[in-house]
């Protein structure tokens, strides 16, 4: 079981970068100053008509509290659905794209302090499986 003060600690900063992300993307809209940029897809970026349609935009109040809100809600599900994997209550996919991803029982997973300092590192792991995810191209 992980210590309630990690736990917190990973939980805390989860919502603060959910706000963060949220806040700078509101920022770069509507803005003539602004440089808006996407980091993911890692082979995304947006074009300069794309940039410029952004800085372009020009939003209410209410539009701008409810994007917000929509953004933050949009970078709150990956979070949440992780963590239903990492707890058992739902299963990866079996397959994507017509090939096998995993195939035994799910149980879930524990997050356990790191014992060494050189272990795997998941922030470059997130961008490098972009490429074996393989999304939906309709």
């Amino acid at each position: 079981m992980i210590d309630r003060a990690i736990l917190t600690a990973l939980l805390t900063e989860i919502h603060s970068s959910i706000e963060e992300s949220a806040t700078a993307m509101l920022q770069s809209v509507g803005d003539q100053n602004a440089t808006p940029r996407v980091l993911y897809p890692p082979n995304a970026e947006l074009t300069v008509a794309e940039r410029e349609a952004l800085q372009a935009l020009r939003l209410s109040d209410a539009a701008r509290s409810g994007l917000f809100k929509l953004v933050k809600d949009a970078a709150a599900y990956p979070f949440f659905h992780f963590f239903t994997l990492m707890d058992g209550v739902a299963d990866p996919p079996q397959f994507q794209n017509g090939e096998r991803v995993y195939e035994k029982v799910w149980y879930g997973v524990s997050l356990v302090p790191k014992v060494e300092e050189h272990a795997e590192m998941l922030h470059d792991e997130f961008y490098e499986s972009y490429w074996a995810y393989k999304p939906y191209k309709p």
